[in-house]
């Protein structure tokens, strides 16, 4: 049997750029054909409830409702699910809410025609230079191509001592990567694999996960700054059925990266919530633009 090797690779790295435009055009047209998310959607919340029900979001809005900001930027903001906990917070800051899917912008814009809706990917971000004073995004880093190029673009929308406040899920820590496939076939799991009489599959599976992958991200963490991406996330090859949360995870994000690269911008990193349960598998982490 031929090599099975995880197809990661470096997005900082020049000579995987031919690679990268691939991936990322495939990307693009994931997220743009309606009959490829249909699944998908299902995972998204729509709730117009008011209060969060994760404790991610919940301590993400109490750290909001603790700062005070003018101009306030969402990178990825979807349907709108965030931007409807933080109006009964932001006194009176403006919003803009930037957001790749054209429909989701027709429904805000329709839905809050007060606020700032802006068609556009994370690496464009037509928005003025050193504008926002805080600019943020909830679990969408890991779902970027380009992670490095996003954030640069972003830092560069702060004004002076401005902040980014970034969650996302730390697939280093919790030492899984729900896009990677594991085993020989697209089933999430090892025990599915059995119940379909799929042995074999199921053994390789489960040391696939066991082994495989937990080596490979805990090298990932040992060297930072590479910004690894998995360039097969099993979105692109599964079927309507088949359908799990960050399936279409194609950056393998970590904390390790974003702290690097805050550090090469001169940011002032904090943990508000620290590092414990569930703020290590769930990272929740700010920087600070220099005054």
């Amino acid at each position: 049997m031929a090599s099975r090797t995880f197809q990661w690779i470096s997005s900082t790295d020049p000579q995987n750029k031919l690679q990268l435009e691939q991936l990322h055009h495939r990307m693009m047209q994931f997220y743009a054909n309606e009959s490829t998310r249909d699944g998908y959607q299902v995972l998204i919340p729509t709730s117009e409830n008011t209060t969060p029900a994760d404790p991610v979001s919940i301590a993400f809005l109490h750290w909001f409702q603790q700062q005070q900001f003018s101009n306030i930027i969402e990178v990825g903001c979807g349907n709108g699910r965030t931007f409807n906990y933080l109006q009964h917070l932001m006194a009176n800051g403006t919003y803009t809410g930037i957001e790749v899917d054209e429909q989701s912008i027709t429904r805000n814009q329709q839905k809050w025609p007060q606020q700032h809706w802006i068609q556009s990917d994370a690496y464009t971000l037509p928005v003025t230079d050193e504008f926002a004073d805080l600019i943020f995004s909830m679990y969408v880093v890991e779902h970027l191509v380009y992670p490095k190029k996003a954030l640069d673009l972003m830092y560069q929308k702060l004004k002076p001592g401005g902040i980014m406040a970034l969650v996302f899920p730390d697939f280093t820590c919790t030492k899984r990567l729900p896009s990677q496939q594991l085993g020989l076939s697209l089933l999430q799991s090892a025990k599915r694999k059995l119940q379909k009489l799929r042995v074999f599959d199921a053994i390789i599976s489960i040391y696939d996960s066991r082994v495989r992958l937990q080596k490979a991200l805990k090298k990932i963490a040992l060297h930072p700054g590479q910004f690894i991406i998995n360039t097969a996330p099993a979105c692109l090859h599964a079927t309507k059925q088949q359908v799990w949360p960050d399936y279409d995870a194609v950056y393998i994000a970590s904390k390790s990266d974003v702290e690097h690269w805050a550090m090469q911008v001169n940011g002032t990193i904090e943990y508000p919530m620290g590092k414990e349960a569930p703020f290590d598998e769930h990272s929740f982490i700010t920087i600070q633009k220099p005054a």
